[in-house]
């Protein structure tokens, strides 16, 4: 197993990160990931698996060309078939029926793609990969960002995640209504600030894979959390409730009993690298 992920991240995943700062020459742009703070295309995480369920390492990528950020490559577009094609061969059993469909509503070019500058106050990443390494094979998993489309179509982010996933191939009324309370929730007056930034598929089949969608609250407060969580108290699962309460005791560990549920904590802007 070890030499499986061992051999499998030397051949498909080591070469389609980049180049190291040190082979740069001049005044070369590092590709800098939404990956991580720094800029790293490589983070590594676990699930912690439950009583009836093994943990499991994983690791997520983004693939870099070497002239990524460049004028040849402003946006790190020319890397992904080349990686693609590579992680089919690595992969045989992978399924690609929504990668196909997700990638081109969000990766395909256009005339107006060439009229969009390098983003020099947001990140500029279109795609990331990761990777579950369970005892018995490595499982896919792919995150798209919908911030370009959105630019070029003039829309929100939102309008277009909720476009790419309503033509997906094996979505119906019955398998969409997860979507539509969340989608519910983000369309509230008062979560109008909530960012949407990727939707993630697994490479299994597509009538077993989740469709995954991240977005970030700047709120800090303990209220905003019971809020996302719950989806605005449209979640009633008495569980999220038990996990909650048990959030909330770690909360006044960590800050204080008396600190407001309504009180956001101290600003973090991780985000900023200029």
């Amino acid at each position: 197993m070890q030499y499986r992920d061992l051999k499998f991240f030397a051949e498909v995943v080591a070469p389609h990160l980049g180049s190291s700062h040190g082979m740069l020459e001049g005044d070369a742009p590092q590709w800098q990931s939404f990956m991580t703070d720094d800029g790293t295309p490589l983070e590594l995480s676990w699930d912690w698996g439950t009583s009836d369920k093994s943990p499991i390492i994983r690791y997520s990528i983004e693939p870099i060309g070497q002239h990524a950020g460049t004028l040849l490559d402003l946006r790190n577009l020319k890397v992904g078939p080349a990686f693609q094609n590579q992680l089919g061969r690595a992969l045989p059993d992978m399924r690609l029926d929504w990668f196909y469909h997700f990638d081109k509503f969000f990766n395909t070019r256009t005339e107006k793609d060439t009229e969009l500058d390098k983003d020099v106050k947001d990140h500029n990443t279109s795609i990331f990969y990761a990777f579950d390494l369970s005892e018995s094979k490595v499982t896919a998993k792919t995150y798209f960002f919908p911030k370009y489309r959105a630019q070029i179509h003039g829309q929100s982010r939102l309008e277009v995640l909720s476009q790419a996933i309503q033509s997906a191939p094996y979505v119906t009324g019955d398998n969409l209504e997860a979507w539509s309370v969340a989608h519910d929730f983000f369309s509230d007056t008062g979560n109008v600030g909530l960012e949407h930034e990727m939707l993630a598929i697994d490479h299994i089949d597509p009538l077993k894979s989740r469709i995954k969608v991240y977005f970030r609250s700047r709120e800090t407060s303990f209220k905003s959390v019971i809020s996302v969580m719950t989806l605005g108290g449209r979640i009633t699962n008495p569980k999220v409730y038990q996990g909650l309460d048990d959030l909330a005791r770690l909360w006044r560990a960590l800050f204080g009993d008396g600190i407001p549920l309504d009180q956001p904590l101290s600003e973090v802007g991780h985000l900023q690298r200029i």
